[in-house]
C-alpha cells in the first residue's frame, strides 16, 4: 500500500492538498500537454451546489 506522502510526492503535489482531492466530490486538473499534472483544483460546497443545480451546463 502506498501512503499519502509517496503518493504526493510521485505526482509532486503537496500532500495537504491531495488529501482534499480525494475528499471532494468534484475537482478540476489541470496538465500539460505530457500529462504532468500541474495544478488539483478541489471545488468547495458552494461552487459543488452551483455544478449541481438543475440548470448549470458544461463549459467547452
Amino acid at each position: 500500500m502506498v501512503s499519502r506522502r509517496e503518493l504526493a510526492a510521485a505526482f509532486q503535489l503537496d500532500e495537504v492538498l491531495l488529501f482534499r482531492t480525494r475528499h471532494a466530490r468534484i475537482c478540476t486538473v489541470e496538465h500539460d500537454l505530457k500529462g504532468m499534472i500541474l495544478a488539483i483544483n478541489p471545488l468547495d460546497s458552494q461552487q459543488q451546489a452551483a455544478v449541481s443545480a438543475p440548470n448549470a451546463h458544461s463549459v467547452g
